[in-house]
């Protein structure tokens, strides 16, 4: 059995510096996967300990000895961490989903972006024409409904959600989703419920740098899909 891992008090400054170093806010949410990253960059391997849930009393611990360093608040040019880039073999299964959900989004803009039929249908071109001197993507323009992507909804609340809202582009992703369907090209927004989401789908939402919004209730999400068509 595993003997339990206690940490010293230079550890416990090794862990806060880390926060310190890498502009990392302790109050975002996934506490936990971050505290994970923190020992995994400056601790070794067999003075790791299991993290579950969002442990309040190691937070504790940690903001206090962000205090005690002297950092009460995130400096406002702080120091980017830049890990170094891990192999294949290193990364976990949900880490390799996050990466091709990224790659995927990136392919997706760039079709988006040239106008390609598989991403968007567009109205026939006249190819006798330069598309620069081509009217019909600014009337497009002036027709392009905001592309939401809302993770939680399950099917019949997702037609509920596309009946009131006709006027936006909605795209869903239920809990049991694989993370790569967050990849859904260049959005206006992603609206997360989070009783109905998981860690995975979150972080790949993050790393595709889409705008996030959190609702708590079905009737929030409605709340917020409502400022989309004013």
């Amino acid at each position: 059995m595993k003997t339990k891992v206690i940490w010293t008090d230079r550890e416990w400054k090794q862990l806060a510096q880390w926060f310190i170093d890498s502009g990392v806010d302790i109050e975002q949410y996934g506490f936990s996967g971050v505290v994970n990253r923190a020992q995994t960059a400056v601790l070794p391997a067999d003075r790791h300990r299991a993290v579950k849930g969002v442990p309040a009393a190691l937070k504790k611990e940690i903001k206090q000895h962000i205090f005690e360093l002297g950092v009460q608040k995130r400096p406002k040019d702080p120091v980017t961490f830049v890990p170094e880039p891990p192999t294949a073999a290193q990364l976990s299964t949900e880490d390799l989903l996050v990466e091709l959900a990224r790659r995927v989004a990136k392919i997706v803009d760039t079709l988006v972006l040239l106008g390609q039929p598989q991403v968007m249908i567009s109205p026939p071109v006249d190819r006798g024409f330069h598309p620069r001197h081509n009217p019909t993507p600014v009337e497009s323009a002036k027709l392009k409904r905001p592309r939401i992507l809302v993770v939680g909804p399950k099917g019949h609340q997702q037609e509920t959600l596309r009946g009131r809202f006709p006027s936006l582009d909605l795209r869903f992703v239920t809990c049991e989703d694989n993370p790569t369907r967050c990849a859904a090209g260049i959005l206006d927004e992603a609206i997360l419920w989070t009783k109905f989401m998981n860690h995975a789908q979150q972080d790949t939402i993050k790393t595709l740098g889409y705008a996030t919004w959190y609702a708590n209730t079905l009737d929030e999400i409605e709340a917020r899909l409502k400022k989309w068509c004013s």
